[in-house]
């Protein structure tokens, strides 16, 4: 819906445009995983000071009652109610990634207030923003500016380079589309755009993501295509069929050949994103309809990748299984969360902003420059969507601003369903009320927002000095501190085995079974089985401790740490042939990463192998026993 203009929109669309340039950069230190709970913290803050100048905005314009509701709107509508109700009907907690999802519609209805010519100034925001993280990754790159994460050099003010260069994929149609179609717009966002576009270029490679180079490929691609008219002119072309049947057949052999390239030049990455596919579709095919929740595909994936090498114990995909939180494609992930029907919505959203006649040819110069920020906003989401298929960027909130961005811009200038005065405009007591009624529930809205905010900013905080404790060894202090933030965080999967964790390390092992219980809810993986079942071995619970390594085990078969705990229980509780046939299989297993790690896990699997197997031939002389290992093991 769209609402004429006020005084007070220049404002809103300044901080709006404030938003978009400063989240990707916003990550305090003080909290906990700040690349990503940052982000979210300051974007729903900054949602709490917008709201009420949005909502003043609309309230006082004279002509508020102007409405306007497009095909797209009506998309996002349906789907942001099937996403609710569902999540009422199966009590969804509300964490700070609802709030987040939450946070993300009220951007949208704010970006649909403000008047069609202010987008241009956000789009400069993108393009603000695109630029000064390309120069800050290639300072990275030049060793002016440290990385945040270990094993890259690349990272951005991102956790990773993949959301980074998911990030940088957004601003390059904007910034190459202000470049090719709004040169006479301001010279100094020309030049801008220029330049963003030359700096992202020279520091994407080195992200080595295939999919943001494979999503500015097609953006770029659709940006030439239009600028030169390349489909009409390819209409307007006499070729015989023969010369037609060798284009199509020469264009089909280039992306052949570039697709296999991309595949093998990172073939490991490749081949462990189509086991995760594989195993998404076998959770999809257990809850077709429903899905399994948000933030479900996290709470099972691991379970299900387990359930996978159960049923393929031979596969050579354990050699690329890992532990996982995403699905590398957002389309798969959504639907195993949502079901089948929550993705079909999503993609009628992407469907309705393509194929709406918001590109009709326009004659006038107000005109042209709508059209010309349509084809910019079309090329954003075709870079979001391309990359979507080969990575997460719904998880990621600067990426999500951008996409809202271009989304909104195009429900702007989509075909409307209604437009007009509702009935409200009949009576003026009526209109009054209903005034009076959005300001006391946008007050409301930021009055429970601001305490929510406020604990969970608190609860971050905690959790990171938490966390710092641990790496200290001091366990009793961590534990109590982590004690403290346990209620707010309490569905947080990532909290609850830093908690779980801590406590085991402290011995207080009764406690850390009922927290890392509730961690496999929310977030299975090998870490919190690994330490389940330390905790049960140090309560004599045997039987639950090797069923626990086990499936740590069973969820990345590659690793070596499940098994050797695993044989240390057998060790240490007298099972020596189980104990020495785990050492031998561990001495013979491929290594996929070397480390210093795996040569001390191995020292110690050929000391069992010593200490026992003098025993083991006592034991089979004695027996007379054709085999050394008379039992059958079975790791399942």
């Amino acid at each position: 819906m769209a609402l004429s203009k006020n005084i007070l929109f220049t404002p809103l669309a300044i901080l709006i445009a404030l938003l978009v340039i400063v989240v990707p950069f916003y990550m305090p230190g003080e909290l906990m995983n700040p690349a990503q709970t940052g982000k979210t913290i300051f974007f729903l803050w900054a949602l709490l000071v917008i709201l009420p100048v949005a909502a003043l905005a609309v309230l006082t314009d004279r002509n508020f009652n102007q409405l306007s509701f497009g095909s797209i709107d009506l998309t996002v509508l349906i789907w942001v109610v099937y996403i609710i109700l569902k999540n009422t009907i199966s009590k969804t907690p509300f964490t700070l990634w609802y709030a987040e999802f939450i946070g993300v519609v009220l951007f949208y209805l704010v970006l649909r207030t403000i008047k069609k010519e202010q987008f241009k100034w956000l789009f400069i925001a993108l393009i603000i923003a695109g630029a000064a993280q390309a120069v800050y990754g290639n300072l990275q790159l030049w060793g002016y500016y440290p990385s945040h994460h270990y094993r890259f050099k690349l990272t951005g003010s991102f956790f990773n380079p993949g959301p980074y260069a998911g990030y940088l994929v957004l601003a390059m149609p904007v910034a190459l589309g202000f470049w090719l179609f709004i040169k006479k717009l301001n010279a100094v966002a020309y030049y801008l755009a220029i330049g963003a576009t030359i700096s992202i270029i020279l520091v994407l490679p080195a992200s080595q993501s295939r999919a943001a180079w494979l999503a500015v490929l097609v953006s770029t691609s659709y940006l030439f295509a239009v600028k030169y008219s390349v489909v009409h002119k390819l209409k307007m072309l006499e070729l015989s069929p023969w010369k037609r049947v060798t284009s199509v057949l020469l264009i089909v052999t280039l992306l052949l050949s570039g697709l296999t390239g991309m595949y093998y030049l990172k073939k490991g990455s490749a081949d462990g994103r189509a086991l995760i596919w594989k195993v998404t579709l076998n959770m999809i095919t257990d809850h077709p309809f429903t899905g399994t929740g948000m933030n479900g595909f996290k709470a099972n994936y691991m379970d299900y990748q387990a359930e996978y090498f159960r049923a393929n114990p031979d596969s050579g995909e354990a050699m690329v299984a890992g532990d996982t939180k995403y699905a590398f494609n957002e389309l798969l992930q959504q639907t195993a969360e949502h079901g089948l029907t929550g993705s079909l919505l999503l993609v009628l959203i992407f469907v309705s902003a393509f194929a709406g006649n918001n590109d009709k040819k326009q004659k006038s110069a107000a005109r042209q420059k709508e059209k010309q920020l349509i084809v910019i906003s079309k090329a954003v989401l075709l870079s979001f969507i391309v990359f979507a298929m080969f990575s997460y960027p719904v998880q990621i909130v600067p990426i999500k601003i951008s996409m809202v961005v271009a989304l909104a811009y195009l429900a702007s200038n989509g075909q409307n369903i209604f437009s007009g005065k509702p009935v409200l405009n009949k009576n003026l007591y009526t209109i009054y009320i209903a005034r009076g009624f959005v300001l006391c529930a946008i007050a409301v809205w930021v009055f429970c927002g601001g305490k929510f905010l406020k604990l969970q900013t608190e609860a971050l905080k905690n959790w990171k000095y938490a966390y710092t404790l641990y790496g200290l060894g001091d366990y009793n202090a961590s534990v109590e501190a982590y004690r403290k933030t346990a209620n707010i965080l309490q569905y947080n999967g990532d909290f609850l085995t830093n908690y779980g964790k801590a406590l085991s390390m402290a011995n207080r092992h009764y406690r850390a079974i009922e927290v890392l219980q509730k961690a496999a809810k929310v977030c299975s993986n090998t870490v919190v089985y690994a330490a389940l079942g330390d905790s049960y071995k140090a309560t004599n619970q045997n039987s639950a401790a090797e069923n626990a390594y086990l499936h740590a085990w069973g969820m990345n078969p590659s690793r070596f740490y499940p098994k050797y705990l695993l044989a240390k229980l057998y060790d240490e509780t007298g099972q020596k042939e189980k104990a020495v046939a785990i050492a031998n299989e561990l001495l013979r297993k491929p290594i996929k990463i070397e480390s210093t790690a795996i040569e001390e896990i191995k020292a110690e699997m050929n000391e069992i192998i010593e200490k026992n197997s003098p025993l083991l031939k006592i034991r089979e002389g004695n027996n007379n026993n054709k085999s050394q290992y008379p039992f059958q093991l079975q790791f399942w």
